[in-house]
């Protein structure tokens, strides 16, 4: 009887633990909600007397999104990582580190260059009235 009942859990559990895995699998082809947000508006959004919570809860809230983003080219790393630099009344500092560009297309780029990408915001992070720092990966160039 004790075999049984616990045959009976063991398989209950079991089927509870593949039903509970996630109804709506996330993959690969999955489309981001766009961020219909400039690098300016986040930058806005974040006051001059905000706490790190605060940031940090504004940042979970937008990160995941799609960017149809432009502005210059201030360096580019030997892995092909851009660097694109803005400033606003809030923060004189914007950088935003952009990665997944081919070495071959982001080489060929200089100091000055105005370039549009897209591209999804993984991270951001602000120490507000000085810098923000915004990460998009996955990113493109658009010509």
């Amino acid at each position: 009887m004790n075999r049984m009942i616990s045959f009976t859990f063991v398989v209950v559990l079991l089927a509870g633990s593949i039903l509970a895995c996630g109804s709506t699998p996330i993959s690969a082809s999955t489309t981001p909600t766009p961020l219909n947000m400039s690098p300016y508006d986040i930058a806005n959004d974040i006051s001059s007397n905000a706490t790190n919570l605060q940031v940090t809860n504004y940042f979970n809230a937008i990160v995941g999104k799609s960017v149809d983003w432009k502005g210059p080219v201030d360096d580019v790393t030997n892995d092909g990582t851009i660097f694109v630099m803005l400033s606003s009344s809030n923060f004189p500092d914007i950088t935003i580190n952009i990665t997944g560009i081919p070495l071959t297309i982001s080489q060929q780029l200089n100091k000055g260059d105005t370039i549009e990408f897209i591209g999804i915001l993984s991270r951001g992070s602000a120490l507000p009235g000085a810098q923000l720092y915004l990460y998009i990966v996955n990113a493109k160039l658009i010509k």
